[in-house]
């Protein structure tokens, strides 16, 4: 008899590695569904999620015979598709490696849909390192959430959080940025700063050139000769 969990695992090979001329539309929906079942196994629901982050370029060798069996690049679209309607529900009722595996697996699809559940994994204290990883993985999609999230990671206490924080602080456009570019300085603050530079500069007897008014008197160019 097969144990059960072999039957499971045959299960994911079989509807994931598959000869590269066949068409993966019901193969890489099967995979989804073993990862969203939380009645499988753990490291089956793992197993899926990784050979669906792998979907583009599979490895050429055979997960459970060790054979080399190469297949062909595939499109992502098809493992997005599959996972877009239970990635968020994978990420909240899991944990552990098969929560590892999911936020991986969003790094890699780029599936922006997961944005919301990452978030609650960041802000929840019991999540452990998938905190830092979950910030991390909103940087790797460009998520709506980013900001949030880094304004967030900035005030933890985990020294991991606050250190992927800084780093994607940069991805993060502050507000009023773009607007303050396109502002220029007004002539008169300009004029006031560039007077403030050149008193720093002029020797210390001289700065009173740059404060003291000092008229321009008229004078006569055409003077006639001994008219002084």
């Amino acid at each position: 008899v097969v144990p059960a969990h072999a039957r499971r695992a045959r299960h994911v090979h079989d509807a994931v590695v598959a000869d590269e001329d066949v068409v993966h539309g019901p193969e890489v929906d099967d995979a989804a569904a073993v990862a969203a079942d939380s009645g499988q196994a753990e490291l089956a629901r793992a197993e899926a999620l990784n050979l669906l982050a792998a979907w583009e370029n599979p490895s050429g060798r055979d997960r459970i015979t060790g054979l080399w069996r190469p297949i062909a690049k595939r499109d992502n679209s098809a493992a997005v598709a599959a996972l877009g309607g239970t990635i968020n529900p994978i990420l909240r009722n899991s944990e552990g490696l098969v929560r590892n595996e999911a936020i991986t697996t969003v790094s890699k699809l780029k599936l922006k849909s997961a944005s919301p559940a990452l978030l609650a994994i960041l802000k929840d204290e019991k999540a452990g390192s998938a905190r830092a990883a979950a910030l991390r993985a909103l940087g790797e999609i460009d998520s709506p959430e980013l900001a949030d999230a880094v304004a967030y990671g900035n005030t933890a206490k985990d020294t991991a959080i606050r250190s992927a924080a800084t780093r994607l602080a940069a991805k993060v456009k502050p507000a009023g940025a773009t607007a303050a570019v396109l502002d220029p300085v007004p002539d008169h603050a300009f004029h006031r700063i560039e007077q403030h530079r050149r008193e720093q500069a002029a020797p210390e007897g001289a700065r009173a050139l740059f404060t003291t008014p000092h008229p321009v008197q008229p004078s006569n160019r055409w003077t006639t000769p001994g008219s002084g």
